[in-house]
């Protein structure tokens, strides 16, 4: 097994991503050693049913870890080519990636592959690994997000004054949902600029059966504004930068989704 370490301060993956996200469970253990990344290097190439993985460890503030696991993707795919003035073609192996990043700060643990499902392959590699205590096989607890509650947000909520505030400004962008007894009918509104707005004029509700919430928004220490979307379902799916300019939005994000009722 590869075993690197980043620099403090870097992100193994900066564009926005699909996560699963579950509160961080007790025991954490952040893999400090050579001895600790390496066992969890061969659980995770084992979950994943690959001979070896390159691991890469950060930790871009205290008590944050990321760790990213790359390696081959099942099949090679090819790519037609121009070079030296006639066509030709490539074979490559293309590099997958699973990603686990555990924030103690705001108690949260994201993961991410290829896929949702591939997620659940190598979920039990992270009992007796990152958290030494648990069984082999215990089971992870899931806490499915409330997405209809998030319409009444109020306006202090999504533009707080207060120092600690997790942004400065958050904003509706988009919500998908699926039109009852109609499992192919899916639909979609997008804004421009806040949705918010035109909904505390109108005081039109959300439809029913929501899929999805997708917000802009603003940490108080960026320069700019970042996606998050959360979905509905019994897995609490986000898709979202994770940086150390949005982990606290991030998390304050999930934690509203998760206090509904």
């Amino acid at each position: 097994m590869n075993c690197l370490f980043m620099p403090r301060g870097s992100i193994a993956l900066r564009a926005p991503r699909s996560h699963l996200c579950l509160p961080l469970p007790a025991g954490f253990t952040p893999p400090e050693t050579e001895a600790a990344r390496r066992r969890l290097s061969s659980a995770m190439a084992d979950g994943c049913g690959v001979s070896s993985v390159t691991a890469l460890f950060s930790s871009p503030r205290p008590n944050v870890w990321v760790c990213a696991f790359l390696h081959g993707a099942s099949r090679r795919k090819r790519a037609a080519t121009y070079e030296q003035g006639r066509p030709g073609s490539i074979t490559y192996i293309p590099r997958d990636a699973e990603l686990v990043i555990a924030d103690g700060v705001c108690g949260r643990l994201y993961l991410s592959g290829p896929s949702r499902s591939t997620v659940f392959d190598w979920l039990p590699a992270l009992n007796g690994t990152l958290f030494p205590a648990r069984r082999p096989a215990e089971p992870f607890t899931f806490r499915p997000f409330q997405l209809a509650p998030l319409r009444f947000l109020s306006v202090s909520a999504r533009r707080p004054t207060y120092s600690s505030a997790p942004w400065a400004a958050l904003a509706l962008k988009g919500i998908s949902w699926q039109e009852a007894g109609s499992p192919t009918s899916l639909s979609r509104r997008l804004w421009c600029g806040d949705g918010f707005e035109e909904l505390d004029v109108t005081g039109e509700p959300w439809p029913p059966h929501l899929l999805s919430v997708a917000f802009s928004m603003t940490p108080v220490s960026a320069r700019h504004a970042y996606t998050a979307e959360l979905y509905e379902g019994r897995c609490p799916m986000l898709r979202a930068t994770l940086s150390l300019a949005t982990f606290e939005a991030v998390g304050a994000l999930t934690s509203l989704a998760w206090s509904t009722p």
